[in-house]
């Protein structure tokens, strides 16, 4: 978590303790060590001292010293609730379907979940491309019909659906069913201010430009609607520019048009450049890009967008030559400006941007794209055969933005499935940590019970381990853990005399239920038995995560093992030579050498051990 204000949150605090005339406790380098060693979550209570974020628990400490020299008991947990912004999961980093300026958001799964498609989001800010994912992948906080007071602004985006205005709701839902099934997301929002009659004012950025010329004046349009001497501002690349558009009165009637210079600068030198335009504005207008060359029409641009209200609504890239261009932001459809019934005192403000990238117009399927097996929020990806092929399936992960489905695509089409897809192939863990993948995995392995499956079917995408305890124990199995990037489902099995074969389920989960993080991790614990061997299946989705076996209570250590005892009635017999018989070509317990073949070396190794075991 980046708390990039921390300093000020101290200095402030110092400051007033000293208006105030009584003593503040600030963290020590003591307190710093606590917090690097800390385990524990910083938003929930728990014996030790410290939380496991270590900038949001210098800042609590800072606040109360207690919560790093005696526990973090429930009031720590709340002003890190409270405090600490840009912690998944805190009330301070504001509203996962919302977006707003600081990183992260206020529900740790949908958190969590949007951070993995797209770190930035963790990182720099919940931007609308966060928000928009949050509606796509996080499951809705309520269950509302349209008209509920409970339910949300229908023109505002949030985790509910449908929205609190019954007649807006209802023909909202009637275009989009989704609105009022899954969340109200930006689009329900957006449609909800075009037919709702809602009002907005955009916010203008910090470091934006602010256009020269007041409500009433026409100072800045050179070709469509002249002013008496046009002075134009310069802006660049990604800079914001705030301004408004009326109907001029004087000395004619006629639509406020603003124009800015910029220069497009072919940055990588394959003589193009590529573009996009963003706009948000409180009035019907729109935005264009036209060379500074005489008078172009404005219909004739290559790069325009349309604005939707305040929703920060952003072109399709454009390949342009380099040079200069005005950028011209106007009210009306494009291309006629329009600003009839535009006045002063209405909603006129616009925020408007350039956003040069010149990596949109390369192929994009080519050897500097994004990988293809992560989300990006370019086209295209690295593997150029792959990239084709995914693409000839999804178009718009070639033309739109390379998204989860096209990760997930690309991982069934090119990934080699992992060396333990299949249960005969299990790999052979100890107590510990592991770490796992089930990129390009299959589904392999029998049905588990629906009670198995409170969200995703292990039985998907399925990989396994062998696991032979050396303790009869009660053993924990878990996929817990920062580095777990899916929704995961477990279940562990005993195998049988042929291994996989006749395997039997002990247990089985797919979400910990808070028993630690993600929440969408598996655990399980199961008793077990010395040289018993286990088989633990982990499915869900593609992804990655770590495997940690762990003893829960355990007993004496196991006796040498009498490996050809395969009946396991303490001696090795007749039952014992009829199951080795009976596998003879195959594999299993009765591959006693491990080499993958019960056969003659494997007859030896019993013959050799006939009689008790040791």
């Amino acid at each position: 978590m980046r708390l990039a204000t921390l300093e000020r949150f101290t200095s402030l605090a110092v400051l007033l303790a000293a208006a105030a005339g009584t003593p503040l406790l600030v963290a020590s380098a003591a307190k710093g060590d606590v917090c690097s060693a800390a385990s524990g979550n910083c938003l929930v209570t728990h014996q030790g001292v410290g939380c496991d974020d270590v900038d949001c628990c210098t800042l609590v400490c800072a606040a109360n010293p207690l919560c790093c020299d005696v526990a973090w008991d429930e009031d720590c947990a709340l002003t890190a609730d409270q405090s600490c912004v840009g912690l998944c999961g805190a009330t301070a980093s504001l509203d996962c379907f919302v977006t707003h300026d600081t990183p992260a958001c206020d529900d740790v799964e949908c958190c969590t979940t949007v951070c993995q498609l797209d770190d930035f989001c963790c990182n720099v800010r919940w931007d609308t491309a966060c928000a928009f994912s949050a509606s796509l992948n996080c499951e809705a906080t309520g269950t509302f019909t349209c008209g509920d007071p409970g339910a949300g602004s229908c023109f505002k985006p949030h985790g509910n659906p449908a929205c609190d205005d019954l007649e807006c709701c209802e023909a909202i839902c009637i275009v989009s069913p989704t609105c009022c099934e899954n969340t109200w997301d930006l689009i329900c929002a957006g449609l909800a201010n075009t037919n709702c009659v809602g009002f907005c004012t955009p916010t203008c950025p910090a470091g934006a430009i602010t256009e020269n010329e007041a409500c009433d004046e026409d100072k800045n349009d050179p070709c469509y609607y002249p002013s008496p001497n046009p002075v134009l501002q310069t802006t660049v690349c990604g800079t914001p520019i705030c301004g408004r558009v009326t109907q001029l009165t004087t000395p004619t009637f006629k639509p406020d048009v603003d124009v800015y210079a910029i220069t497009i600068v072919d940055s990588n030198g394959d003589g193009v450049a590529g573009v996009r335009l963003s706009l948000q504005s409180a009035f019907d207008g729109f935005a264009t890009l036209v060379p500074s060359v005489g008078c172009p029409p404005l219909g004739s641009a290559s790069v325009h967008v349309q604005s939707n209200l305040c929703f920060d609504v952003v072109s399709e890239p454009a390949c342009i030559a380099p040079g200069n261009y005005w950028l011209v932001v106007a009210p009306g459809s494009f291309p006629i400006p329009s600003a009839q019934g535009l006045s002063c005192s209405s909603a006129n403000q616009y925020v408007v941007r350039v956003l040069c990238n010149d990596s949109e117009c390369a192929e994009p399927c080519n050897p500097d794209a994004g990988d293809c097996f992560v989300f990006h929020k370019g086209v295209g990806c690295n593997d150029v055969e792959c990239c084709q092929e995914t693409c000839a399936i999804e178009p718009l992960c070639c033309s739109l933005q390379w998204d989860d489905t096209c990760v997930q695509t690309a991982i069934s089409l090119c990934a080699p499935p992992p060396a333990n897809d299949f249960c005969e192939n299990a790999t052979v863990v100890t107590e510990g940590s592991t770490p796992f993948t089930t990129f390009a995995a299959t589904a392999s392995g029998p049905t588990v019970p629906a009670v198995c499956n409170e969200g995703v079917d292990v039985n998907t995408k399925d990989i396994w381990f062998r696991y032979t305890p050396a303790k009869d124990a009660v053993v924990s199995f878990t996929t817990c853990g920062a580095a777990l990037t899916f929704d995961s489902a477990m279940a562990v099995y005993k195998a049988g005399s042929n291994g996989c074969a006749n395997m039997t389920l002990l247990s089985c989960d797919d979400d910990a239920s808070g028993a630690c993080l993600p929440s969408f991790a598996s655990r399980v614990q199961v008793g077990v038995d010395c040289g018993v061997t286990y088989l633990i299946r982990i499915g869900g989705d593609y992804g990655e995560g770590t495997l940690t076996i762990s003893f829960v209570t355990s007993g004496p250590a196991c006796p040498p093992p009498c490996v050809a005892d395969l009946d396991g009635n303490g001696n090795v017999g007749p039952t014992d030579l009829g199951i080795l018989l009976g596998a003879w070509g195959g594999t299993g317990a009765a591959d006693l050498d491990g080499n993958g073949s019960v056969g003659p070396t494997d007859l030896g190794i019993l013959l050799g051990a006939w009689g008790n075991c040791p």
